[in-house]
């Protein structure tokens, strides 16, 4: 049919919790079960999206799901069960307005507490954008945030509802 769901799900754990490792893998899951998929990974700066990011996420991608890399424009190739390949691209948020003609089947907010609404909310638009994704998601990891915060607001309420999925991650289960 064609019913698209609309799913955001947040994670949320202090330092060491494995939440950037839980982007990295619901990352592979997304791009392994839809073929031709293109997922945009985010995090407030480049320099923060490289050392911490991205390194995660190549450590965690099993050898068998890698199939290429554009280093010079950051996209990682990930192959799914049949060898079709997904796109991955890092990008850091440190200029949200080039990514309103992004067409992707999802988006990946690593550190979430440092994006803004108004960057949340220009994302959530994009991440339907490709007709054959009928599950087009967003999902963000964070460190715990104060109840003013657009997130706890956003969340937390929704959550209680059912409408949102929030996760949280101790340091121990790491």
């Amino acid at each position: 049919s064609g019913h698209r769901r609309r799913v955001c799900t947040r994670s949320v754990g202090g330092f060491g919790s494995g939440k950037t490792v839980s982007l990295a893998i619901r990352t592979f899951l997304l791009c392994n079960h839809i073929p031709r998929n293109r997922i945009i990974i985010l995090r407030r700066t480049y320099r923060e999206l490289m050392d911490s990011t991205y390194r995660t996420f190549m450590e965690w991608l099993p050898p068998d799901l890698y199939y290429d890399e554009k280093k010079s424009d950051n996209i990682v190739y990930v192959r799914d069960q049949n060898g079709t390949a997904s796109e991955v691209l890092f990008r850091s948020l440190n200029n949200p307005e080039k990514f309103k003609s992004v067409e992707v089947g999802g988006v990946g907010i690593d550190e979430a507490t440092e994006a803004t609404q108004d960057e949340f909310n220009m994302l959530w638009g994009r991440r339907n954008r490709l007709p054959h994704v009928h599950y087009p998601s967003i999902y963000m990891t964070t460190n715990p945030c104060n109840k003013s915060h657009w997130l706890y607001e956003m969340f937390v309420p929704n959550a209680v509802r059912g409408e949102t999925l929030l996760v949280h991650t101790s340091t121990y289960q790491n």
